[in-house]
């Protein structure tokens, strides 16, 4: 009766502990609301409360807790790679922790599959301390925080580790492995492995985020070189324009004047140096950059931006939406022959915390899957592919509304953003 109320205390010390953890790591925004996910929690507490109590059966406790894991972490905005790659993370730092107290305070190795309520103060308090300390490691999943979209060819062998290394622990005991020393050096070799790639994952994440800040500021600085390259041809110009000005006024000819401010006026509204100054910098950096590079292509532009100068915007997430929009629309309408149908619309307004973007290209041929997401017809189907992942992602984390559809022979994406405040 008191294992009994022991181990109620202690599951629930450990589901506070694994709580903590997992909101370290998550993103603010939930699916639904703070009351469905602390009811998540008590009934995923009472699940493996009951489970270990009525079965008692550590393979039993082992699916339930991966299972349990997996379903709360659908209260976060997350996608189900994280989901996966998190639960693993937490199942065996819980799997391993249990094994090694129980056997080595023992001195036997449970059944795995046979009833076994075997239950110690000791070991509880001891593998809640060692809980606590190994799952702060997960802070290092900052990818889940920062939404970038981890590749398969580094989330498989990041995921298949772990899930590796608690099948080869239930595998040597399940066959009958008696020896206590080699099951806890296996545990703790298996520990000493998972905490080695936590540390690996911190530096692919580390490399990802500077490789994202690299290229921001490579771009912002090359926008700011063309702009000043244009102030400066600008400005040779301008000086040749007034000295010639200045002789026809000399000379009294007013309607050389006249037509020569004409031809100034022509040649400066055929340029094709965007200069948009919405007020918000971070917008106008980026179509700045990016509109150059629509008509390099000889695509027919309009635009439409309305903000707001003081509107607070995460770089990162303008730079990856509006970047992969403006690639999508370049991609398509080079699909098109005739230079003279090739054309792109881009409106950006900002109403009630909201920010409402809207793209429309004429196209040759639109590739789109089952859900309608767009794919690639490029070679670099990696990084491209993980660039289209990312609006979504983007949208998902502000509970935006994405909107693919095809009218009057234009294929246009409709992006609200909720809760973008001034």
């Amino acid at each position: 009766m008191y294992e009994n109320i022991d181990y109620i205390i202690y599951n629930m010390l450990n589901v506070v502990i694994i709580y903590k953890s997992i909101k370290k790591i998550m993103t603010k925004e939930l699916t639904y609301n703070r009351k469905i996910e602390i009811c998540s929690y008590m009934i995923f507490y009472i699940l493996v409360s009951y489970t270990f109590l009525k079965f008692g059966i550590p393979l039993l406790m082992l699916i339930t807790n991966l299972l349990g894991l997996f379903l709360i972490q659908f209260n976060y905005k997350t996608n189900i790679k994280d989901k996966v790659l998190l639960g693993v993370y937490i199942i065996i730092i819980l799997s391993v922790t249990d094994i090694i107290m129980t056997t080595t305070t023992s001195k036997i190795i449970m059944p795995i599959t046979i009833k076994n309520n075997y239950f110690s103060i000791i070991d509880s308090i001891l593998q809640l301390i060692l809980n606590y300390v190994l799952l702060r490691s997960l802070k290092n999943f900052d990818n889940i925080k920062l939404c970038l979209n981890l590749p398969n060819i580094l989330w498989v062998p990041l995921t298949m580790i772990p899930i590796i290394s608690i099948f080869l622990i239930v595998l040597f005991i399940y066959i009958g492995e008696n020896s206590v020393p080699l099951i806890i050096i296996l545990s703790i070799s298996f520990i000493i492995i998972n905490i080695t790639l936590f540390i690996l994952y911190k530096y692919i994440i580390d490399y990802i985020r500077n490789k994202m800040e690299t290229e921001f500021y490579n771009k912002q600085i090359k926008v700011m070189k063309t702009n000043y390259e244009s102030l400066e041809i600008l400005k040779h110009d301008l000086q040749k324009h007034l000295k010639f000005l200045n002789i026809l006024l000399e000379e009294n000819k007013i309607k050389e004047i006249k037509e020569y401010l004409k031809d100034i006026s022509e040649e400066i509204t055929l340029d094709k140096k965007f200069n948009i100054n919405s007020g918000n910098i971070v917008i106008d950096s980026i179509l700045n950059f990016k509109f150059q590079e629509i008509l390099d292509n000889n695509i027919n532009l309009e635009y439409n931006i309305l903000l707001p100068n003081n509107l607070i915007l995460n770089e990162f997430d303008m730079v990856c939406l509006l970047e992969n929009l403006v690639d999508n629309i370049i991609e398509a309408n080079l699909r098109i022959n005739n230079i003279q149908e090739r054309y792109a619309f881009i409106g950006i307004e900002y109403k009630k915390n909201s920010l409402r973007i809207v793209t429309k290209n004429n196209y040759n041929s639109i590739n789109l899957d089952n859900k309608k997401n767009i794919t690639t017809s490029k070679k670099d189907t990696l990084n491209h592919g993980i660039g289209l992942k990312s609006i979504k992602k983007i949208v998902n984390k502000y509970y935006g509304k994405l909107n693919i559809n095809i009218r009057n022979d234009k294929f246009e994406i409709e992006i609200i953003l909720f809760n973008i405040k001034e």
